[in-house]
């Protein structure tokens, strides 16, 4: 199927089941722990996407058109349906300090493809929102990184992602990561027609 934008991809940089990665301690000295979301982590990950979401995107909609997103999309009951799904896999950071204090996420997102896409077998990195405080920490890359290892283990050869047109710094930041621009798609903002650029990877 081809797949229809739920969101822009952000990234500002300044096996089945729960999986905890290696705690990683970054420049910052914030130190973190990846593992795989659950339905009961819907409310925290609504709460991160809906304040990054309005803090990054917000100037480019009206606020009506924002608030009708954040009201669909990223609602609790929007994200509980996605992590339900079981085409989607949700690997999230939690702080060390606090196992309640969300970092940052990662969607991916099998069955899903564009007419622009030049790679085989690919899975959709749909989703990348970190908290305020994870910026320059080397989160973003880790949480990469990491979703990249896990496609590889579910067999998949090629990554893609969306990343609004305007956001230069994540579209650099992929760039760096080895992505690559091959295309563009429109996705809807509470009636805001934007443009993704889609961008892919070997894995």
């Amino acid at each position: 199927m081809t797949h229809s934008p739920a969101e822009p991809t952000h990234a500002d940089i300044t096996p089945p089941g729960t999986s905890t990665s290696t705690p990683t301690t970054a420049p910052s000295k914030l130190e973190w722990t990846i593992r795989q979301g659950t339905p009961e982590d819907a409310s925290a990950i609504s709460q991160l996407m809906i304040e990054t979401f309005s803090r990054s995107f917000g100037h480019s909609c009206t606020p009506d058109e924002l608030e009708k997103y954040c009201q669909t999309a990223l609602s609790v009951q929007g994200i509980k349906k996605d992590l339900e799904n079981p085409l989607c896999t949700w690997l999230l950071a939690f702080s060390q300090l606090s196992s309640h204090e969300l970092l940052g996420i990662v969607q991916l997102t099998r069955e899903s493809f564009e007419s622009c896409l030049t790679l085989s077998n690919p899975i959709e990195l749909q989703r990348i929102y970190l908290s305020y405080a994870a910026h320059g920490t080397g989160l973003a890359t880790n949480l990469i990184t990491t979703a990249e290892d896990k496609a590889r283990q579910m067999g998949f050869e090629s990554i893609w992602l969306g990343a609004w047109e305007d956001n230069q710094r994540a579209k650099r930041f992929y760039n760096k990561m080895g992505y690559r621009e091959v295309g563009e798609h429109v996705f809807d903002i509470g009636g805001s027609k934007q443009r993704d650029e889609i961008m892919e990877k070997l894995l």
